[in-house]
C-alpha cells in the first residue's frame, strides 16, 4: 500500500477533517469500538489507512499500518464517495460485491455499530470541502439513516391526511375482505380449538374475538383473529406478502383496547401493510415463497402498528422493531403444508410484534441494526430470504411515496392465490358450456413456475386415507386438483368446500385423479416480468369431456388482482351473514366506508352484536 505521502491530498484532508468531526459520537465510539483499530482501503488507489478508537471515544488516524487492525473494509473510491453522499447503502455495496470485509466476527459487529456515525462525520467533512465553508455536524441532516430508523420515522410521522385516497380505499377494502375471511375461518374446528384455548387463559378483557363474541387481551385477540383470517387462504396478498392477516387483526385488537379512532386504526393498518410488503419485496425471490415467507414480516408489521397506536416515540419504535425482528418466526414447510399449525403462520408473529412494542414502551432495548447486519448469516433479511440474497434497496424504496397497498390482490375464492386464475378459467368454461362433473374425462392445467411451489402440499398427503386419518384440510388449499374438483361439483369455492363431508367424499377424489398440472414457460415469463407491480399469476385450462369435446380458457390476470376487482361487499355478506343479522352486515359495510370519521369500538360493537 502507498505511504501517507503517496495518498491523494483530497483523501488525507477528507479523512482528517472527518476524524475531527467525530467528537459528537465519542460516547458511542467508546462503548462499541473502544480499543479497536479498523482499516479502510481505497482499492482502486492502493491506499489504506487505519482508525484507532480510544477507550475515551477519541479517534486517531494512522496512514502507516500499525498491524493492530482487526477489520478491513475495502471499496473503490467511487463507492466510498456514494456511501459518504448517502447515495449508496453499505449493505447494498456489500451484496453487489463492491465492498468487501475481512476480519473476525466480533470486531465486525463492533464496526457495524459505529458505521452510521462515521458516515455522518464523513458526509459533513465532504460537504465542507466541496463548499469551502465550515459545515457543522447535524445528525438530522447528515446521519446515515438505516432501515429501522426509516421504518420508525414512517410509523411515527405518517399523517392520515397525507395518504392518497386510493390507498385509503384499498385499506378499507382490505379491512372488509379480511373480516370476511376471519368469519369464514371462525366456523372451522381449528378455530374452535383456538378460541377455547385462549378463553381458558383468562386474560384481561380488552379486545374482541370475532365469530365467538368474547373478549381477551389485545395480543390474544389479535392472535385468534389472525389465525382465523389465514385459516382458509381466503385473504389477500401484495406480491406474495399476505399482510392483511396481520395488519387488520392487530390494528383492530390494539385499536379497540386503546379506544383509538377509525382514522388512527386505518393509518396504523396501512403502516403495517407498507412495511411488511417492502420486507417481502426485498426478500421474496427464494425457493420458499408465499405465506411461508410472510411470517417474520408479520412480527415487524405488528410491532409498527402497535407502536403507532400506543403513541411510542421514534426511539421506542426503533426498539420495538429491533425486538420484533430478533424474535421473528419462520415456519417449517412440514408444519405449514398440511396440519392445523399452518394457521399460526401470522398469529404467533403478531403476538411477538405486540409484545415487542409493549416491552419497548417500558424501556426494553432492541437492535437498531436488525436489518443491516449482513454479512452475518443470521441477520433478519438474510434469514427471511434464505436461500437467496435480499435486495436491500427495496426495504425502503418509495416508502411514504408509493403505496404498495394499492397493488393488493383480494381473494374471491378460498384457495391459494397461485390458483385463483385457474378457478377463473373453470368458471368461464362452466358458465359457457354448462359442464357437469360426470362428463369430464380430464382437466389439464398450465401454470407459472412460481405456482408450482405449492406442490409441497402433495408431500403432506392429499389422498382420502390420509385425510380420513388426520382430519385436516390445509394441504387441500394448496392442491389445485381439489379446487378443480370442488368447482366442478359445487360450482363454488368458499369455506363450505372444506368441510369433512366434502373432502372425504370419494367422488371428489375420483375427480381429482383426472386433473394434471405443469409449468408453462409463457406464463412463467409473464409472472417474472410482473414482480415490480401487481403480480400476474395466470393459468391455461383445458377440459376434455368423455365424448371427445374439449374446452379451453386462459386467464393472465386473476380476479381480485389490481385492475380486476370483484365485489368484496358480496363476499362479506356471504361470510359475515352466517354470524350477523342482515341489517348488521349492511351497517358494518356502511361504517367501514366512513371509518375515518368513526371510532373502532363502534365497528367492533357491530361485529360482535
Amino acid at each position: 500500500m502507498m505511504s501517507s505521502q503517496d495518498a491523494p491530498s483530497w483523501l488525507r484532508e477528507l479523512v482528517e477533517r472527518a476524524v475531527e468531526k467525530c467528537s459528537f459520537a465519542r460516547e458511542k465510539f467508546a462503548k462499541y469500538a473502544g480499543g479497536k483499530v479498523f482499516a479502510f482501503e481505497y482499492s482502486d488507489l492502493g491506499v489504506s489507512y487505519e482508525l484507532e478508537f480510544g477507550e475515551d471515544g477519541s479517534v486517531r488516524v494512522h496512514w502507516s499500518p500499525t498491524g493492530r487492525s482487526r477489520v478491513t473494509i475495502s471499496a473503490p473510491s467511487q463507492v466510498w464517495d456514494g456511501i459518504f453522499s448517502g447515495k449508496i447503502l453499505p449493505a447494498d455495496a456489500y451484496v453487489r460485491k463492491e465492498l468487501t470485509l475481512k476480519g473476525d466476527a466480533e470486531s465486525f459487529m463492533k464496526a457495524v455499530s459505529i458505521v452510521p456515525d462515521l458516515i455522518t462525520a464523513y458526509s459533513a467533512a465532504k460537504e465542507e470541502l466541496e463548499k469551502g465553508v465550515s459545515v457543522p455536524v447535524k445528525a438530522e441532516r447528515f446521519r446515515y439513516v438505516n432501515v429501522c430508523e426509516a421504518y420508525a420515522d414512517f410509523t411515527v410521522n405518517l399523517r392520515f391526511e397525507d395518504i392518497p385516497e386510493s390507498a385509503v380505499k384499498a385499506a378499507k377494502d382490505q379491512l372488509l375482505n379480511i373480516l370476511a375471511a376471519t368469519f369464514a375461518g371462525a366456523r372451522t374446528k381449528p378455530a374452535q380449538i383456538l378460541a377455547e384455548t385462549v378463553r381458558a387463559w383468562g386474560d384481561r378483557e380488552e379486545s374482541s374475538v370475532f365469530g365467538f363474541n368474547f373478549k381477551t387481551s389485545m395480543r390474544a385477540a389479535a392472535f385468534v383473529n389472525s389465525c382465523n383470517a389465514v385459516n382458509l387462504d381466503y385473504d389477500d396478498h401484495i406480491l406474495t406478502c399476505h399482510a392483511g392477516v396481520s395488519a387488520v387483526p392487530t390494528s383492530l385488537a390494539v385499536g379497540e383496547a386503546l379506544d383509538a379512532s377509525g382514522k388512527e386504526v386505518l393509518t396504523a393498518q396501512i403502516i403495517g401493510d407498507e412495511i411488511e410488503a417492502r420486507i417481502v419485496q426485498a426478500t421474496w425471490d427464494s425457493v420458499i415463497k408465499g405465506q411461508v415467507l410472510s411470517g417474520p414480516p408479520h412480527a415487524i408489521g405488528a410491532a409498527a402498528i402497535t407502536a403507532r397506536l400506543m403513541g411510542l416515540s421514534k426511539k421506542e419504535t426503533m426498539e420495538a422493531l429491533g425486538i420484533a425482528g430478533s424474535i421473528a418466526c419462520m415456519p417449517c414447510v412440514a408444519g405449514f403444508f398440511g396440519p392445523d399449525s399452518k394457521h399460526l403462520v401470522a398469529g404467533v408473529p403478531v403476538v411477538n410484534g405486540i409484545v415487542a412494542a409493549q416491552l419497548a414502551r417500558n424501556g426494553f432495548y432492541g437492535s437498531y441494526e436488525i436489518f443491516e447486519s449482513l454479512p452475518m448469516p443470521f441477520s433478519f433479511p438474510s434469514v427471511v430470504a434464505v436461500p437467496s440474497t435480499p435486495d436491500y434497496t427495496k426495504l425502503t424504496k418509495g416508502l411514504g411515496e408509493r403505496y404498495l397497498i394499492e397493488e393488493i390482490a383480494h381473494k374471491p375464492y378460498a384457495v391459494c392465490g397461485y390458483f385463483t386464475s385457474t378457478v377463473d378459467c373453470l368458471f368461464e368454461i362452466i358458465e359457457k358450456y354448462d359442464v357437469k362433473p360426470d362428463e369430464v374425462e380430464s382437466v389439464n392445467i398450465l401454470l407459472p413456475e412460481l405456482s408450482m411451489n405449492a406442490r409441497w402440499s402433495e408431500t403432506m398427503g392429499v389422498d382420502i386415507e390420509t385425510l380420513r386419518n388426520r382430519r385436516y384440510y390445509v394441504n387441500l388449499e394448496f392442491f389445485v386438483p381439489y379446487a378443480v374438483a370442488m368447482v366442478l361439483i359445487d360450482r363454488e369455492l368458499t369455506a363450505e368446500q372444506y368441510k369433512e363431508e366434502k373432502y372425504l367424499n370419494p367422488k371428489v377424489h375420483e375427480l381429482m385423479r383426472r386433473v394434471t398440472f405443469s409449468a408453462d414457460p409463457e406464463l412463467t415469463e409473464l409472472t417474472n416480468k410482473s414482480k415490480e407491480g401487481g403480480l400476474l399469476l395466470g393459468s391455461k385450462v383445458t377440459v376434455k369431456l368423455k365424448d371427445g369435446r374439449e374446452y379451453h380458457a386462459r386467464v393472465d390476470k386473476a380476479t381480485g388482482s389490481p385492475g380486476k376487482p370483484f365485489p368484496i361487499e358480496e363476499k362479506f355478506r356471504r361470510e359475515a351473514g352466517k354470524h350477523l343479522s342482515k341489517s348488521t352486515v349492511e351497517e358494518v359495510i356502511q361504517l367501514v366506508e366512513r371509518l375515518e370519521s368513526a371510532s373502532v369500538r363502534e365497528l367492533v360493537e357491530l361485529l360482535t352484536s
